[in-house]
């Protein structure tokens, strides 16, 4: 199996980005088609969200309603329309609870619980399967990678770079 995403990487829609990820393996071909030929898909951009956040979720009760209201301030000062994507890996705590109850109070959070665990790397597959953003990052639910951070992230796509991808010094 290829892999389809790092920590902190923003993927643009985009014949430069479909070439540079075409190189990574069969679910990003997969995602590739979709997004050049299945016409719902090409609806589903026109949605006007600019951003998708996706976040793979196991157990991460004590760190949820932080890294929400931390999302939710952060782009919410952006003046982007985005969406945040959880998709809970079978978690055995409170997370799917957590997650549900910010989804009823706010519709740009959305929830896609898995049926067991499956693994990190399938949980951000199957958030990245609901993007509807033009643009989408994915990030960590253990507030590892800072919310704050975000916007360093979304610069240089304003210049027309197609990928970018952070990390920690």
């Amino acid at each position: 199996e290829g892999v389809l995403v790092i920590d902190w990487t923003i993927w643009q829609q985009g014949p430069v980005a479909s070439a540079m990820l075409g190189d990574l393996g069969a679910e990003v071909i997969k995602i590739e088609e979709r997004a050049a030929g299945d016409p719902g898909r090409g609806m589903l951009r026109m949605s006007g969200i600019d951003l998708s956040v996706v976040i793979p979720v196991y157990n991460n009760a004590d760190t949820l309603d932080e890294l929400i209201e931390r999302l939710l301030r952060v782009l919410g000062d952006l003046h982007l329309e985005f969406e945040l994507i959880f998709a809970d890996d079978g978690s055995s705590d409170r997370s799917l609870d957590i997650l549900q109850a910010h989804a009823h109070r706010d519709a740009r959070i959305r929830v896609f619980p898995l049926v067991r665990n499956f693994g990190s790397q399938s949980a951000v597959c199957a958030g990245f399967d609901q993007v509807r953003g033009r643009w989408a990052l994915c990030m960590d639910a253990d507030l590892e990678n800072r919310p704050e951070d975000i916007p360093a992230l979304l610069e240089p796509l304003a210049g027309g770079v197609d990928l970018v991808c952070g990390y920690r010094q």
